[in-house]
């Protein structure tokens, strides 16, 4: 009886398995990019809609790590874990990935990045109405949109903030 149930497990394993490289390469790039978003942003929604009560600034870089950490595990054997379309990219300049794989990979990280973020929207929306009273704000002291993305700081220039873009990419 076992032995019958082990077959018919195999068997089916297989027939669920995705025979065509590329599309189990983008399929483990939207996922470790969905588990690195989705660790990384709730742990920054949990922070700032706590008014920093709820964890403090170490608690969101903490959670992007974990993310990352668990990222990498996830889909290293698959695709290599770039989790990035900059990444990706480079890695093509380099050699290492051919370029015909890059635009497949950036779409495939861009969609798991979008629906990481409208998860940790769905599950705090309630938490980011209350902190910003109902209004979604890019600037202002109740502002949420950092929550998923960063911004420029009021008064520096467009070189700096260029550079500062470009220098976070390389981390």
């Amino acid at each position: 009886m076992k032995n019958g149930m082990m077959t018919h497990a195999k068997k089916l394993m297989m027939r669920m398995k995705i025979k065509n490289e590329l599309a189990r390469q983008c399929l483990g790039e939207i996922i470790g990019t969905f588990v690195l978003l989705l660790f990384g942003c709730s742990g920054a929604a949990q922070v700032k809609t706590g008014r920093d009560m709820k964890g403090q600034f170490l608690s969101a870089n903490l959670s992007f790590a974990v993310g990352v950490m668990s990222a990498m595990y996830l889909c290293m054997g698959v695709s290599g874990a770039h989790l990035n379309p900059a990444v990706s990219l480079s890695f093509c300049v380099l050699g290492d990935l051919p370029w015909k794989k890059l635009l497949p990979y950036s779409v495939s990280q861009v969609l798991g990045a979008y629906l990481a973020s409208a998860v940790v929207f769905v599950m705090y929306y309630d938490a980011i109405m209350s902190y910003g009273g109902g209004v979604l704000a890019v600037f202002g002291p109740n502002e949420t949109a950092s929550i998923f993305a960063t911004y420029p700081t009021e008064g520096v220039s467009l070189q700096t903030n260029i550079f500062d873009q470009v220098s976070k990419q390389e981390n």
